[in-house]
């Protein structure tokens, strides 16, 4: 937040926002005055507020400084990537959809290349059933993309109340494959075809659609990969992993295949379904979605549709890609042939009523749900474990695991929290040596550790007793900068001595080591590695641990480094950062609750 501004106008805006309660801005703004501290302290300090919450907050105080030539005028939503803001473009005088990078994933070096490559595709599409794109930059440390504002309603929002009858649905369907053919034209796959990407609007006068039919609009091509990149097997998202929404994306994205146009035609069944149905032709927890769409014949529409239409989503729904619908020729020919089966009394008949005051309406969503930095990828790291679950069972498990360490079984769907909220070091204790909230190279805020060590207590988010957390994922991100060595230590036993015996993820420039501490200052002991790390040292490496039962699971780069048994001693509910020489970076900590949530 700039200086200059006052306490009131932040907590005034975000009571406007729906963030904090009503009729508060002007108790909270006397606290700050009171206690000497800024109004984003204060609300992180109390969790009144997120990370993102707060950026948003000050982005919008600060309208005309977050991208050049651009002013923002209002929030339209967030997504698992950035901020959606309604924008002006001065030069122009017209309204845009301004998207910018979370400052949370701002150091993360594969949110900036998805962010990017999301930019580069879209700008490669002409196409009226895809939003353009118009401009891309970074400013102070944060990548901004600027798109066409689509005035409008998502698929999803108008499937919330009412269903279409089946010209309708083949209509806005075969609008979804037209744009899809030109991007796989392209060389580009969207992998996340569902009705939430999909937008509802006014065709121009004299557009040729049947009457009452919207225009379709594709947004969000995040996820989209591009064909030279699954050639190389060179991929943003996770190795081997799927990212997706469940309810809609093809079983080969489930065990990390590799996927071609033919994954968003299965996509594209599942939305024909819902939009004939009122419901996606998959329910269920997320295990339960994997296990139907891995086994068995997809489910099959009522006898009140026409034998075509059951019978082209049956096609669309092939759990086997080579017995799908093929191409998009093919699929054109089979709706055109379809449309006059289904009756003249049917086709275009419906008149579908948009609301194009949906901005404001997007506004009021997004600050309903949760938006903590951590949360925004709440939707695909469970998915991402469930597949994971899923090639576990097909793959077989990594020698690394210690013998008799069961394979992984939790999910990370229980309550999450970020541990850093990139203002202060509150909640942390400075063991020793040098720490501090610092940038890196590219501006974002981190934490910042020279020759020494800090620590951590993990506890669950939902815990006002500080009780600690049985089965548990925490996650991080580190970058050696000038340090010789950093340490993750967990499993930390309780000790009379200031140095406690610990297990510790070792990482360097050139590898990664799993090892044993007798003490914080005993030589380690290996346990699993040498992982090598020569691929593209010096940047960030993202370390996870997993507490599943009575077992540790170590993991650098979605790697994993190893197992270890849990103590049988009483231990520590902390971790601790270790630095040796210095300094070093890290960000992006998150600490996640685990359950169990097996394949049946």
């Amino acid at each position: 937040m700039m200086a200059d501004q006052p306490p009131h106008d932040f907590f005034r805006l975000a009571c406007d926002l729906g963030l904090l309660a009503a009729g508060t801005s002007q108790e909270l703004s006397e606290q700050c005055v009171r206690r000497s501290i800024t109004p984003a302290q204060l609300v992180l300090q109390h969790g009144w507020l997120s990370p993102v919450q707060v950026d948003v907050v000050q982005t919008l105080l600060r309208p005309d400084q977050v991208a050049p030539g651009y002013e923002v005028l209002s929030l339209v939503g967030q997504g698992g990537m950035g901020v959606v803001y309604r924008a002006r473009q001065k030069a122009l005088n017209r309204l845009v959809a301004l998207k910018t990078v979370l400052l949370s994933q701002m150091s993360a070096p594969t949110a900036l290349a998805r962010f990017e490559q999301e930019a580069m595709t879209v700008a490669r599409l002409r196409h009226p059933n895809i939003v353009t794109a118009y401009d891309l930059g970074r400013h102070e440390g944060r990548l901004y993309f600027v798109m066409e504002l689509v005035e409008g309603q998502d698929l999803e929002r108008y499937l919330a109340t009412r269903q279409f009858d089946q010209a309708a649905a083949w209509g806005l369907a075969r609008q979804v494959a037209a744009g899809l053919a030109h991007a796989a034209s392209q060389g580009i796959v969207h992998r996340d075809i569902k009705p939430a990407n999909l937008l509802l609007v006014e065709p121009p006068a004299g557009f040729p659609l049947p009457p009452g039919l919207p225009l379709v609009k594709i947004t969000d091509f995040g996820l989209a990969l591009l064909a030279r990149e699954l050639e190389s097997d060179r991929r943003l998202t996770v190795t081997n992993m799927a990212v997706g929404s469940p309810h809609y994306m093809a079983p080969e994205q489930l065990t990390g295949e590799r996927v071609d146009h033919r994954a968003d035609i299965y996509a594209l069944g599942c939305t024909v379904f819902h939009m004939l149905t009122g419901q996606p032709p998959f329910e269920g927890s997320l295990a339960q979605i994997v296990a139907q769409k891995m086994g068995g014949e997809p489910p099959r529409l009522g006898g009140e549709f026409s034998r075509s239409t059951v019978e082209l989503v049956s096609a669309m729904l092939q759990p086997d890609p080579a017995r799908r619908v093929g191409s998009y020729d093919e699929l054109f020919q089979r709706i055109d042939r379809l449309l006059p089966l289904i009756g003249p009394a049917m086709a275009g008949q419906e008149t579908i009523v948009l609301d194009v005051a949906d901005t404001a309406a997007r506004a009021a969503r997004a600050a309903e749900r949760p938006m903590a930095g951590g949360r925004l990828r709440t939707l695909a790291k469970p998915l991402l474990a469930a597949a994971a679950v899923l090639l576990i069972l097909v793959a077989g498990w990594s020698y690394l695991r210690e013998p008799g360490a069961p394979e992984p079984w939790m999910l990370p769907t229980g309550p999450s929290r970020y541990l850093f909220d990139g203002q202060s070091l509150g909640y942390w204790t400075i063991v020793s040596g040098a720490w501090s909230t610092s940038e890196d190279h590219d501006r974002a805020t981190v934490i910042a550790g020279a020759q020494g060590t800090i620590r951590r207590e993990l506890v669950s988010a939902d815990s006002s007793d500080g009780k600690p957390l049985e089965h548990l994922r925490l996650s991080l991100l580190a970058h050696l900068n000038r340090a010789t060595a950093v340490e993750l230590q967990f499993g930390i036993e309780l000790s009379e001595g200031l140095d406690p015996p610990c297990l510790a993820v070792r990482l360097t420039d050139r590898q990664a080591v799993l090892v044993r501490r007798a003490s914080a200052v005993a030589a380690p002991e290996a346990l699993a590695g040498p992982l090598p790390l020569d691929d593209a040292p010096g940047r960030y490496r993202e370390l996870r641990l997993d507490r599943q039962g009575a077992y540790w699971y170590a993991y650098v780069d979605d790697k994993l480094l190893g197992t270890s048994r849990v103590s049988s001693r009483r231990q520590l509910a902390e971790f601790r950062l270790v630095v040796e020489g210095g300094p070093a970076w890290f960000s992006d900590l998150e600490l996640q609750e685990l359950v169990s949530a097996p394949l049946r």
